[in-house]
């Protein structure tokens, strides 16, 4: 039986040469790969063969349909797609930078206040935009924002993203509770299956909060406790663990982490405004 690896190669030959994982999940596997027709190398996104048949395969079916959607600077692009009955790989830029878990992950100290809120304005135009043209993505996260080579932050992963459009809301709502809990909204950790705009800035805030103190707006020991605190706690005051973030940037986040939907921002763009953070609109 071949692995993966061969399978993904003669699936992908002679179009694109498989180099090595470059990230691996429960149900996919990217690659980067050389495309020796534009003499880059790229990034190849591969369900694996067992979920083809699943709803798995149909959400990934569906990924692609909403990324060739999609057309922001700040949203990472679909180059190419394609498969067989049993096995399915988009295409997209190689971005060399790496991802903001990985940034996060080697800071010593809370990345400096300019820096987190510029990154909040890259990934927020792009959400607003995806916002504008119904699409939902569910699970904002360090891990889902990535460098380009002029570290530049792209919005990417939109495997759980929800469209306006209904064959899409019929896939998302068979799963009970997706997303990542240290980032859900608490009415996605209710399982609410009708989730706003809201809950992807409830996400971005929390993506901000991690960025500006450190930390996670909310821990646990396990997945269940973390998302019992995002539905009932009040997140800690920002100001007492990093002084020098301003009270209107305090307030701005915590408006962004209100427990109703409702009393958020109703978009980035409002978020960054709010905070005393100037946006492309206002430079």
């Amino acid at each position: 039986m071949k692995s993966l690896t061969e399978a993904a190669q003669a699936a992908l030959a002679p179009r694109y040469e498989i180099i090595e994982v470059i990230g691996q999940g429960g149900m996919t596997t990217v690659y980067s790969a050389r495309d020796p027709e534009r003499y880059v190398i790229v990034a190849v996104k591969v369900l694996h063969p067992v979920f083809s048949a699943t709803i798995e395969g149909a959400r990934f079916k569906r990924e692609i349909e909403i990324l060739r959607r999609l057309d922001h600077p700040g949203i990472l692009p679909i180059l190419d797609s394609g498969g067989t009955a049993t096995f399915h790989y988009y295409v997209m830029p190689y971005a060399s930078g790496g991802t903001l878990e990985q940034r996060i992950g080697m800071m010593e100290e809370p990345m400096p206040i300019a820096n987190a809120w510029d990154i909040v304005r890259q990934v927020g135009e792009a959400l607003d935009y995806a916002h504008d043209r119904g699409v939902i993505h569910r699970d904002i996260k360090p891990s889902n924002i990535i460098f380009d080579d002029h570290g530049s932050a792209l919005l990417c992963d939109f495997g759980i993203a929800r469209s306006q459009s209904t064959e899409v809301d019929r896939l998302s709502s068979i799963s009970a509770v997706m997303g990542t809990p240290d980032y859900m909204s608490p009415e996605q950790a209710a399982g609410v299956e009708e989730l706003t705009t809201a809950s992807d800035i409830y996400s971005l805030a929390c993506v901000a909060h991690e960025m500006l103190v450190g930390e996670s707006v909310f821990t646990g020991a396990t997945p269940q406790i973390v998302m019992n605190r995002h539905m009932r706690d009040r997140p800690q005051s920002l100001r007492v663990v990093r002084p020098e973030i301003t009270e209107q940037m305090e307030q701005a986040l915590h408006r962004a982490l209100a427990k109703s939907p409702a009393t958020r921002p109703k978009t980035a763009e409002e978020l960054l405004r709010v905070a005393g953070v100037e946006t492309a609109s206002s430079l």
